[in-house]
């Protein structure tokens, strides 16, 4: 062993160990930091998929049908594309994230109130052309909802009332 110096062997073995602790460190970071984002809505109707999330950078959409998706828009948050509004009802709450590209309006909406008969638990996807509803397409399930992420971190808009009463006319 005339040719190992224990001195040097063990200096080595201990900015090797710190190397390995800083990369797992940054990495960690990283990983928790960077690339972190927060559910705004999601919407699993079966076949057909909706989400938003929201992250330090912006608000992304996605819409996939069958796993595969086909449709994806993502804005800067100092853009204000989706927006956010809420007006209270008797015993719930009406309150919807909302996004237009060119004709199209987008509303994925979340309803809720108990204070009438019948009650009212709906969520889903409005989509608007010139004013004019075309599609609605109601949620169901326990994963699906709008969370606080679009309350906490969505500019907020004047609620309208035409797509309001769509929601709670039902």
């Amino acid at each position: 062993m005339g040719w190992l110096n224990e001195e040097e062997t063990c200096t080595q073995s201990k900015r090797f160990l710190a190397f390995k602790f800083s990369l797992v460190a940054v990495i960690c970071f990283f990983m928790t930091s960077t690339f972190a984002s927060e559910l705004v809505f999601n919407c699993d109707s079966g076949n057909i998929k909706y989400q938003i999330f929201d992250d330090d950078y912006g608000v992304s959409y996605s819409h996939s049908k069958a796993g595969v998706e086909d449709f994806y828009i993502r804005a800067s948050k100092k853009d204000a594309v989706f927006k956010m509004a809420s007006s209270p009802l008797s015993g719930g709450n009406v309150a919807y994230v909302q996004f237009s590209r060119g004709e199209y309006s987008y509303y994925f909406y979340d309803a809720i109130t108990y204070a009438r008969v019948p009650s009212l638990d709906v969520l889903g996807v409005m989509v608007w052309k010139n004013g004019k509803m075309i599609s609605d397409r109601e949620c169901y399930g326990n994963n699906n909802g709008l969370f606080s992420a679009a309350y906490n971190d969505l500019p907020r808009v004047d609620m309208d009332y035409q797509v309001f009463f769509k929601i709670v006319d039902r």
